[in-house]
């Protein structure tokens, strides 16, 4: 159901539950891709299995808090409401038969979420953007029969990722630095030499 894995999101300091996505840049804080088992206080994780390349698909289970399930339900029925337009209807009216499709997008939504806060957390990546995580029908279904916008819920999944590779990234930027200093070295040094030049040149004029 879900095909789009959120890869830039904002988030609260490690361990915490997510509420809102707005007040810092998410930023890797730390890695664990040898352990088997990651126990938050709002998410689980797993490691199932070693991959090529360095990946391993691990399982998620997450608790999506009350507060966000219900902040996500506000904004996407807003944003439905904008463009209703049903026959029997008044425009911007929501039918009762369209309630189901508006739930399973807030669990979508707060899957996006919380697994991309979850993942990157870890310092952790897609292996294969082209195998993004997903939820089996059966089981946004479950989700949607069962979801109170302000009651949260739990939903569990599978991803193959990979650790963030910052290693080259760290060598360049190290690279970039040093030829920074030996230039700015250099300019230093010819900064230096010039009035010594210009006073040797202004000897051998006089002598002249």
């Amino acid at each position: 159901m879900s095909d789009a894995f959120c890869p830039s999101l904002s988030a609260p300091a490690v361990g915490a539950r997510p509420h809102g996505f707005s007040s810092m840049r998410l930023r890797p804080q730390f890695r664990i891709p040898a352990l088997r088992m990651v126990d938050s206080d709002w998410y689980k994780m797993e490691k199932m299995e070693d991959l090529d390349g360095g990946a391993a698909k691990y399982q998620f289970t997450v608790d999506v808090d009350g507060q966000m399930s219900k902040d996500s339900y506000i904004a996407i029925m807003k944003d439905f409401k904008k463009n209703a337009q049903f026959p029997g209807f008044r425009k911007g009216t929501i039918p009762p038969f369209m309630i189901p499709k508006v739930k399973s997008f807030v669990i979508l939504d707060c899957l996006e979420k919380t697994l991309g806060e979850a993942v990157r957390e870890q310092g952790m990546e897609l292996a294969d953007e082209e195998k993004k995580p997903t939820l089996s029908d059966e089981q946004v279904s479950t989700l949607t029969k069962e979801f109170q916008e302000a009651d949260g819920f739990q939903y569990t999944i599978e991803a193959e990722l990979k650790p963030i590779e910052e290693e080259a990234d760290a060598e360049e930027s190290a690279a970039a630095k040093l030829e920074f200093a030996r230039k700015t070295a250099c300019l230093a040094w010819r900064s230096e030499l010039k009035p010594i030049e210009e006073e040797a040149d202004a000897e051998e004029s006089a002598a002249a």
